[in-house]
């Protein structure tokens, strides 16, 4: 914990938004002093969440007695560990969503670099492809759809669009 946290103060704290399936931040806000942080849709917020499933004032992060606590005010609720929860205190890196399938977050108040970071399932953040692609065959299927018959005429076609357009702009 730091030294601004156990001394009564908040210091800086970090609430990134997190992509649901892989876990990686994809937004993040740094605070620092802050004893209210509000999180919803409406523009009053300090974190502005578009997202429908999103109340216009859905939770409240609270400085109180040296802890964090987040506070649900949305009607779809907060989850923790895939429970609702009223209210409850939260520790660095702990993860809440708003909604059962509102948008993740992660709180914490110790700043994290990028190789540090891991999903929620413990994995690492540096992305891997998500798809292989087979280069030879992907160049086997562009030739056959460009050697069809149904390409060739759309060809024809738009050529034959083109050079109309071309004749009906330099009349």
């Amino acid at each position: 914990m730091s030294d601004s946290i156990s001394a009564g103060m908040p210091g800086k704290i970090h609430i990134h938004l997190l992509d649901s399936s892989t876990g990686q931040s994809i937004q993040s806000w740094r605070f620092e002093d802050r004893l209210l942080i509000r999180i919803g849709r409406s523009e009053e917020n300090q974190i502005v969440i578009t997202d429908p499933s999103v109340s216009r004032f859905h939770a409240e992060l609270q400085y109180q007695g040296g802890h964090w606590q987040v506070v649900n005010f949305g009607k779809n609720g907060i989850l923790i560990g895939g429970k609702s929860v009223p209210q409850t205190r939260i520790e660095d890196h702990m993860t809440f969503r708003l909604g059962s399938s509102g948008p993740l977050f992660r709180f914490g108040w110790r700043e994290v670099k990028f190789e540090e970071m891991n999903t929620i399932s413990g994995v690492s953040f540096v992305p891997s492809p998500a798809i292989k692609i087979d280069e030879a065959q992907k160049d086997l299927q562009v030739k056959e759809i460009a050697e069809s018959e149904y390409f060739q005429k759309l060809q024809r076609v738009s050529q034959q669009l083109r050079s109309q357009t071309n004749k009906t702009e330099t009349s």
